[in-house]
């Protein structure tokens, strides 16, 4: 049995309190408002199956060239789903989260805090909390969600959060590129030096529709003081209006 059972039945027992979980003491380095710093694609990679550049801006349907590049590395039954894309049943269109890696990337504000044996991460993208749990512990249900569950562990001073469990979605490989309910992704984030800025790098598997990993890369700022995060609701009527009748 591990000490902290035992700590809080001793305390049972001679009836005082049991102490507070602490967190992992590089948890304290993430807490914060954050921001997500916008990155332009590679120009070298935006180019089509057949060679072709595609530019930087959407097609007539929403898809963008990174949804275009994922479909490279897509398996059929990937490009079978990617194919068959809808604009009007994307999450975002109906005032629901699409998860991961969306939430991560897409630049809103982020507040992480760490308490006890958890970091909280809420994001300002459509009010999306997830909770990273440090202990060991496997999923509670079968049942997928929209966010999964996600483990956390340090790795010298990188943070590592492995999430399973996440329900199919469309943009749950890149803004508009479809998942199954076989993916996993782990996302490593370290602080710089100074603490302001946090490196990030998200590995997604999805071993029905990928056919090799897909990896991405982002880079947060630390909010201004003062700033805060703004949970606003959704509007379905607004979130549809750019769709066509």
């Amino acid at each position: 049995m591990s000490i902290k059972p035992l700590v809080s039945l001793l305390a049972l027992i001679v009836g005082m309190p049991a102490t507070a979980a602490e967190p992992p003491p590089p948890a304290r380095a993430f807490d914060g408002v954050w921001q997500v710093v916008p990155r332009l694609p590679r120009l070298d990679a935006l180019r089509d199956g057949a060679g072709r550049p595609v530019g930087f801006s959407s097609d007539e349907q929403g898809l963008t060239p990174a949804d275009y590049m994922v479909r490279r590395i897509m398996t059929d039954a990937g490009r079978e789903a990617f194919d068959a894309f809808d604009p009007a049943e994307h999450p975002a269109n109906n005032c629901r989260s699409p998860g991961l890696p969306s939430i991560a990337m897409t630049p809103y504000l982020q507040e992480w805090r760490a308490g006890g044996d958890t970091l909280d991460i809420t994001h300002e993208y459509f009010s999306t909390r997830r909770t990273v749990h440090f202990a060991d512990e496997a999923p509670p249900s079968s049942e997928p969600t929209p966010v999964g569950f996600a483990t956390g562990r340090f790795d010298d001073d990188t943070l590592v959060i492995r999430t399973v469990g996440a329900a199919p979605t469309i943009g749950g490989l890149s803004r508009n590129a479809p998942s199954s309910d076989a993916r996993v992704v782990t996302e490593r984030y370290r602080v710089l030096a100074g603490g302001d800025t946090i490196e990030g790098r998200i590995t997604i598997e999805d071993k029905k529709f990928l056919t090799r990993p897909l990896r991405l890369s982002l880079r947060l700022r630390r909010a201004e003081p003062g700033v805060e995060l703004v949970l606003f609701p959704c509007d379905l009527e607004a979130s549809r209006r750019h769709l066509p009748d």
